[in-house]
């Protein structure tokens, strides 16, 4: 499979799954509208806010990873001696490890606004 193929793949899937994810939360907010009038949906509800909260719990693990290792790369940058090559690629994995972190709390935020 050749690269782009592979990254049009990759696309693909990465919408599938944004696609999938809004089907479940759409369905977690309606659950909670309709649990008024149904007594039986209280566990589905129940169910849908557990797997929301290990998503969080889960997502707040990789927040707190991912500025551990922002606290090295910001170590190594500092306290090293690195070529200007090895420096440029420390500091973008750095700024990409940055953007992700903004991604997930982003996430974070929209579930704990979901399921307030």
């Amino acid at each position: 499979m050749n690269i782009a193929a592979r990254d049009n793949m990759i696309n693909v899937l990465q919408k599938e799954l944004k696609d999938r994810k809004k089907i479940v939360d759409e369905r977690y907010v309606n659950i909670q509208k309709v649990k008024k009038n149904n007594e039986f949906l209280e566990k589905v509800a129940g169910d849908y806010h557990n797997h929301y909260e290990a998503i969080k719990k889960i997502k707040n693990e990789q927040m707190r990873s991912m500025k551990i290792i922002i606290e090295y790369l910001d170590h190594l940058i500092k306290e090293t001696e690195m070529t200007e090559e090895s420096l440029n690629y420390a500091k973008n994995q750095q700024s990409n490890i940055i953007n992700e972190l903004d991604t997930l709390n982003d996430e974070i935020d929209n579930i704990s606004k979901m399921t307030k």
